[in-house]
């Protein structure tokens, strides 16, 4: 466990820039990859991570057109990856501890290559190979490997840190070190608050804040988990306002596509609002109308959130249909001051009335904002102006 917040804060920080570093070490892996595919007539080759009884790819480069199954990230058991068994049964010494002669069997297939790939400590970190049509050179491939030690090095240190980091999210869910606050959408019609968007703010006295653990959390495949955490948090805060009013919770695209949504959706009571982030670009609109079909036969409803700044697009609107519409808050501080910036408003409005959906603004802080926004029809706000976050009643934190 690390000791004090300050200490898991440059974790995250370190995490983060190491990490920049780690992407550049492998595109340049990748280059070499490609050169050595080229080279040697592999149709796919690839640089494997061994560790606890699996080995994970790490980088990989396949001919144009050829047929393959592997991926980056992928992971399965040692004992079910060809490549890595034709590297112990060239090297057994290597692979001591890691595989059973049993498992390596007497014969690789001549269409699997695989040699051992060391750290420049000689450390095992490995496997370099892959598949190939024709034999190969087998002293050009183990020259191959050997050239990889410095960057081998880089990514070793990455996955050490990236581990300390699981663990510091870990003890973040497992102990629940944050807690939920809560800003409410309002009616400027009737005043009534239509529902609430739940935040999650850290119980911590160091200056990390959500979006760096978030961003760590997604950079080591934990995004999907503490998204989740922080939204059942706010799932299980929400009672004692008063009001029939729903809530709302922040989740990623990565997040909605995960096998963690998928559970989450069979737990959740109907009428969540899950507001769309806009940190990542969308990779598969149809694959994500998908999962927001299936969000609403499970009596959920999808929100844009932050509509206009970062990746959000024009065709997020045009191709998830959201029920709720929210503009991002840059967009309103002019409101009451640019023509143009009301324009804008009024149009959205229109389009809003016209596709039955609601049509939230963010970022309403002053009251002349509020005014200009209601001479365009505008009825659904959010901000400052209208209610700060806040936990639920009886869960204020000192």
């Amino acid at each position: 466990m690390l000791s004090g917040t300050q200490g898991r804060r440059e974790l995250i920080l370190s995490h983060m820039r190491n990490a920049q570093v780690a992407e550049g070490v492998r595109a340049q892996i990748d280059l070499h990859l490609d050169r050595v595919r080229r080279r040697l007539g592999f149709d796919v080759v690839f640089v494997a991570r061994v560790a606890g009884g699996e080995r994970r790819i790490e980088a990989m480069s396949a001919a144009p057109g050829f047929p393959t199954d592997h991926r980056v990230g992928e992971v399965r058991a040692l004992r079910d990856c060809p490549v890595v068994l034709a590297a112990a049964l060239r090297d057994p010494a290597a692979f001591a501890g890691q595989i059973s002669e049993a498992d390596a069997g007497p014969d690789a297939p001549d269409t699997v290559v695989g040699v051992a790939l060391h750290a420049s400590n000689g450390s095992l970190f490995g496997a370099l190979g892959g598949i190939v049509s024709a034999p190969v050179d087998m002293a050009a491939i183990t020259t191959a490997a050997a050239a990889m030690a410095v960057s081998l090095d880089l990514l070793h240190d990455h996955a050490v840190a990236a581990q300390r980091v699981r663990g510091l999210l870990h003890e973040v869910i497992r102990e629940q070190r944050f807690y939920p606050v809560f800003q409410p959408i309002i009616d400027v019609a009737t005043g009534d608050v239509i529902y609430r968007e739940g935040l999650t703010r850290l119980d911590t006295t160091d200056d990390t804040s959500v979006p760096q653990l978030l961003a760590a959390a997604h950079s080591v495949g934990m995004g999907p988990a503490l998204e989740l955490a922080f939204a059942r948090a706010i799932i299980d805060a929400d009672e004692g306002w008063g009001d029939n009013a729903g809530i709302a919770v922040n989740l990623s695209e990565t997040t909605l596509h995960s096998a963690e949504f998928d559970r989450f959706l069979t737990q959740v009571e109907p009428g969540l609002t899950v507001e769309l982030t806009e940190y990542e670009p969308v990779r598969d609109y149809r694959a994500l109308a998908g999962v927001v079909a299936r969000m609403r036969a499970a009596g959920l409803s999808l929100a844009i959130d932050d509509a206009g700044a970062g990746y959000t697009s024009l065709r997020h609107i045009l191709d998830l249909k959201p029920d709720v519409l929210k503009m991002d808050a840059q967009l309103s501080t002019r409101v009451d001051t640019d023509p143009e910036a009301i324009a804008l408003f009024r149009a959205l409005q229109t389009y809003c009335d016209e596709t039955g959906t609601v049509l939230v603004i963010e970022g309403v802080e002053r009251h002349e904002q509020l005014v200009a926004l209601q001479s365009v029809g505008v009825r659904y706000v959010q901000g400052f102006h209208l209610g700060e976050p806040e936990p639920r009643l009886g869960a204020q934190r000192g």
